[in-house]
């Protein structure tokens, strides 16, 4: 594979500049990505550098996280999406993948909030069905004669 082909130059595929930064294709951006793994393998295998202490490895490091860190936000954001979704269709089979699968988990928690909720009122209802009984049924206190 020809340097020009990764750099935006060449064939043209990749070369759509936006902002000064050439837009390359999933199949070039791989590429691109497995070309810097060899170099940082090849970096480590001749490396002197205490371990810990490189700043090629901290810089791949860091950006793994990095990277790793927008795949957790992009999956958070999926789910999102696919729990609004879910929320909002009522149609019976709906073609979006687990929809009526979420939808149910989302019905039965309701529930289970529901009747957690009426459990509470009525333990709150007893309570102060038996607080007023007490006030009627205490000596009043405090009558001069």
């Amino acid at each position: 594979m020809q340097a020009g082909a990764l750099t935006g130059q060449g064939d043209g595929q990749g070369a759509a500049q936006a902002g000064g930064k050439p837009q390359y294709t999933q199949d070039q951006r791989a590429l691109q990505q497995q070309q810097q793994r060899l170099l940082l393998l090849r970096h480590a295998s001749a490396c002197v550098a205490p371990k810990g202490s490189c700043p090629k490895a901290r810089a791949d490091a860091a950006n793994r996280e990095r990277l790793e860190r927008q795949r957790k936000i992009t999956m958070h954001m999926q789910l999102l999406a696919h729990a609004i979704h879910a929320r909002q269709c009522d149609k019976q089979g709906c073609k979006v993948p687990g929809c009526d699968a979420m939808r149910q988990q989302m019905r039965a928690a309701l529930k289970q909030q529901e009747e957690k909720d009426a459990r509470r009122r009525q333990l709150m209802k007893s309570w102060y069905r038996e607080r007023a009984q007490r006030a009627r049924s205490a000596p009043k206190s405090g009558s001069a004669s």
